[in-house]
């Protein structure tokens, strides 16, 4: 036998549910015994149906703005059609509530400036400064070594990026660098875009690197400013040694590329 306080959250927890899925098979168990009021009668009205919906009322606010707690019940209208005729399909809907919230996640990112090299870009809060030949800036995921955010800022006689080539011509040095290597099996050019920003033009390229250690993505965003080339280079594992990134690093990848800025 349930409690009453019990059976109201999961009354109310199960109708909140219900509607927000569009499960209408699901039925809501009733309470034969008689209900034992605690709330304030100032706030609630002592009818059954007016209980619960007062106290249904508060449980949607709560779950509206908690998405553990809106994840939980889908999962428990999941169980009940899992005692219907298509039986056993609580699993799949339960996996299903869980990769979809995971896809709404972010990384918390917070601002980087460089004074002295004349840039900043946001990074991911809790990752580690590493130090790399060569780079302005090296942030590191301490989950996993070969997720990393970079910077690198050297001299340059040009003034412009497009002095250096066009998109075409930048694709075609950035592949062949990687191919290069002795470890690398294959390069597969994924996006490539040429954008305007206030100090000049800037080349993105987002490619996938197979190695004989697995599989990573990269992005290049390069530019030419005050002198110096800029790019900024994000890397995370797809298999392998190089990992699988999370859900959160992959969604937070466009922010980290669309803060990167030249003063």
């Amino acid at each position: 036998r349930r409690s009453t306080g019990t059976y109201h959250r999961m009354n109310s927890i199960l109708r909140y549910a219900t509607n927000s899925v569009l499960l209408s098979s699901v039925q809501i168990p009733h309470r034969r015994s008689p209900l034992k009021i605690r709330s304030n009668p100032a706030r609630c009205v002592q009818s059954k149906r007016d209980l619960t919906s007062c106290h249904a009322r508060r449980t949607t606010n709560n779950l509206v703005t908690n998405p553990i707690a809106r994840r939980h019940a889908i999962c428990l209208i999941a169980v009940f059609q899992g005692m219907g005729p298509r039986g056993g399909g609580w699993m799949a809907i339960a996996g299903e509530a869980k990769e979809a919230e995971k896809a709404g996640e972010v990384i918390e990112l917070v601002n980087y400036s460089n004074s002295k090299d004349r840039y900043r870009i946001l990074r991911p809060v809790g990752w580690i400064e590493s130090s790399k030949s060569g780079a302005s800036v090296l942030y590191t995921d301490p989950a996993q070594k070969y997720n990393t955010v970079g910077v690198l800022v050297v001299p340059a006689r040009i003034q412009a990026i497009q002095q250096f080539g066009t998109l075409d011509f930048a694709v075609d040095k950035v592949m062949a660098t990687e191919k290069s290597k002795p470890i690398t099996q294959k390069v597969t050019l994924l996006s490539k875009s040429a954008y305007e920003v206030s100090n000049g033009t800037v080349y993105e390229i987002e490619y996938e690197v197979t190695t004989d250690y697995g599989e990573k993505t990269c992005i290049a965003v390069v530019t030419v400013a005050n002198g110096n080339f800029y790019n900024l280079n994000l890397q995370f594992g797809r298999s392998g040694s190089y990992g699988k990134a999370s859900n959160e690093f992959k969604n937070t990848v466009r922010s980290i590329v669309s803060s990167f800025a030249v003063n």
